[in-house]
């Protein structure tokens, strides 16, 4: 991924300061004979330990202390990078796009468990990236899974969120007037002020932001003062990292725990006799023979057949050959996860053809595969089984 390079000079500011293998799952959804049930998710901040971190953490054991409605509590495992360590700067960009990853493929694997479950998310600042992120990515797919986890999340609670908007007034609520989250003065292709949420999700979201936190309310005059290291930015800076670790001291914690408790409370889908779907074999979605037309840089037709047996990663998984050109090879598994699978093409008849590339595969439910490459050419089409 690319190296988040926004980051880096306010942490030259806080070093100042501080120095004096997943399996691919189908897409498709489960039938309606499970037992839906809350599930709270929390996604802990930079630098936080394993699990929950302590600000999510906070919120979480309000929501297991109360009757908030949730009966399952899971924390996502990704690296969640320590921004204030300047050796690891550059690492944010992977951290934050591993999160997303992360939190999205705990939601394909609770769907495939049951498609009736509903989600409270709570993230905090790295955290509160990473969920904003993956709702809206949800949201705008074409994928008719990604549209149904979209609706199946009732409630996000977001604290210190570097991207923080406080002109987005169904969703802030603490709407400072010139609040400046840190990712809008540092350049970056991510950054920016977070737009405003689509109106379908102004319901399920609201965002804290505590008051000269230096992440979601980046003081003008701290910035100022820190354009050279000196003991007023060191002063500063001090003040408005302290803001950024005191959401629970604050109750904001509370606040966020008690909005995920009041929007999930409402009956889960009623008990049905039969089990709660398992996952199926990690292959299942792309097992068999299949066959599609694919167009290639918007000029090129051709036909393809796959014959896809599975494997592992690293392993043959699938013979193809394409009728049209007169090529054919075989595909090895490379990457693999809740949401689709990476395959790399290797020719071996037929020289004219590319001798190798990377293909997505994603299924798209009813026997249905997405096909695409994005380079050396691109490629686009379905792949739909025999």
């Amino acid at each position: 991924m690319r190296a988040r390079s926004h980051y880096a000079a306010l942490f030259l500011l806080l070093a100042a300061f501080a120095g004096g293998c997943l399996t691919s799952a189908s897409a498709s959804q489960p039938g309606p004979s499970c037992t839906g049930k809350h599930i709270f998710i929390g996604v802990r901040g930079s630098g936080e330990h394993a699990g929950f971190g302590d600000t999510i953490g906070a919120v979480k054991h309000r929501l297991g202390r109360t009757a908030s409605g949730f009966t399952e509590f899971e924390s996502i495992d990704y690296v969640a990078v320590n921004v204030m360590d300047p050796r690891l700067w550059g690492m944010y960009d992977a951290s934050y796009a591993q999160g997303v990853e992360q939190l999205t493929n705990a939601l394909y694997l609770n769907n495939r468990q049951c498609a009736n479950n509903s989600y409270g998310i709570a993230g905090y600042s790295q955290g509160a990236d990473v969920v904003a992120g993956t709702l809206n990515n949800l949201w705008k797919s074409s994928s008719a899974v990604d549209r149904h986890l979209g609706v199946q999340i009732d409630a996000v609670s977001l604290l210190g969120d570097p991207r923080y908007n406080s002109k987005d007034v169904a969703v802030a609520t603490v709407a400072h007037k010139r609040a400046i989250p840190i990712l809008a003065v540092l350049p970056s292709t991510h950054g920016g002020v977070r737009p405003v949420f689509p109106k379908a999700l102004t319901a399920k979201v609201r965002s804290w932001c505590l008051p000269k936190d230096l992440v979601c309310d980046l003081a003008p005059a701290t910035a100022i003062a820190c354009a050279t290291p000196s003991h007023l930015c060191k002063k500063l800076l001090a003040t408005q990292i302290s803001y950024h670790l005191a959401y629970e001291k604050t109750g904001y914690t509370t606040s966020a725990a008690d909005w995920l408790a009041h929007k999930t409370r409402g009956p889960i889908v009623p008990s049905a006799t039969s089990p709660p779907v398992r996952p199926a074999p990690s292959d299942a979605p792309y097992v068999g023979d299949w066959h599609g037309t694919l167009l290639q840089d918007k000029t090129q037709n051709y036909t393809i057949d796959v014959h896809y047996t599975g494997g592992h990663r690293g392993e043959k998984v699938a013979t193809v050959s394409y009728p049209t050109l007169g090529c054919s090879g075989q595909w090895l598994l490379t990457q693999a996860s809740a949401r689709a699978i990476v395959v790399r093409e290797e020719i071996t008849k037929n020289s004219h053809c590319i001798p190798e590339v990377d293909i997505t595969l994603t299924p798209l439910g009813q026997g249905t595969l997405d096909y695409k490459v994005s380079t050396p050419a691109i490629v686009t089409g379905q792949l739909h089984r025999r």
